[in-house]
């Protein structure tokens, strides 16, 4: 079992008992860790995917190219204005 701290079991608890802690209904981005709300950001950039292919062709299939997956690229994300009321975010 991970070792929350104290603000994230405060929140955790609010949670349980029904009681609404919502500062995030101004921010665009939500970041969830582990089912739990862990901040709010009104900016993200570097969101992209890029898939390297190898086209291929084999013989006999003059007509044909194959093309194969190699691999997945991810940039890094940057969120920018944010507020965070738990400390695993920056744990």
């Amino acid at each position: 079992m991970p070792i929350i701290g104290a603000s994230a079991g405060i929140a955790i608890a609010k949670r349980l008992t029904g009681v609404r802690l919502d500062p995030y209904t101004s921010y665009n981005f939500l970041v969830e860790i582990e089912g739990i709300i862990a901040g709010g950001f009104s900016e993200v950039s570097g969101l992209s995917i890029q898939t390297e292919v190898e086209p291929k062709k084999f013989g006999g299939e003059n007509d044909r190219e194959y093309k194969f997956i190699k691999g997945t690229k991810y940039s890094d994300l940057t969120l920018k204005h944010g507020l965070t009321d738990l400390d695993l975010l920056w744990s």
